[in-house]
């Protein structure tokens, strides 16, 4: 923004100049014809000096309503010992303990999950397996007593 504004102030400079220039030709010019051509091209020069200055005075306006918006913010305290072994014990020390207080829920969660299955088909199949290997155990004593008998 401030590049436009030297520009087109420059810009309105060298047009003033030049418009005196004509002005100054317009005063010694002897035929009417010559005095035309200098009053058109000295009718462009106040055109272009009139545009240069509309954009001058929006540059100004631009600027008059401008908005800056600054932050402020603290600095964040940095300690020394807050990355030293003593801090990541304790951080893996906590770490640990929050592991440990989430395992517990879990197990209980699994035990409550699996006693039906625990009731329903591992216990039936134990007394089965119990009741078959006791009388197994029978028959063998059984036959063991009768060998000794003959």
């Amino acid at each position: 923004m401030t590049e436009q504004f030297i520009d087109i102030d420059a810009q309105l400079k060298a047009k003033k100049s030049l418009e005196a220039q004509f002005l100054e030709i317009m005063k010694r010019a002897n035929l009417v014809e010559d005095a035309l051509d200098v009053q058109r091209q000295l009718a462009e020069v106040r055109g272009e000096i009139e545009k240069i200055e509309g954009r001058k005075r929006f540059l100004e306006n631009q600027t008059s309503l401008s908005t800056i918006k600054i932050r402020l913010q603290t600095p964040t305290a940095f300690s020394a010992s807050s990355t030293g072994f003593g801090f990541r014990f304790k951080e893996s020390l906590s770490s640990g303990f929050d592991a440990a207080l989430s395992f517990i829920p879990g197990l209980v969660s699994f035990l409550i999950a699996i006693l039906p299955f625990l009731i329903f088909i591992v216990l039936p199949i134990y007394l089965v397996i119990r009741y078959i290997l006791k009388k197994r155990r029978q028959q063998t004593t059984v036959s063991k007593i009768a060998k000794e008998e003959l």
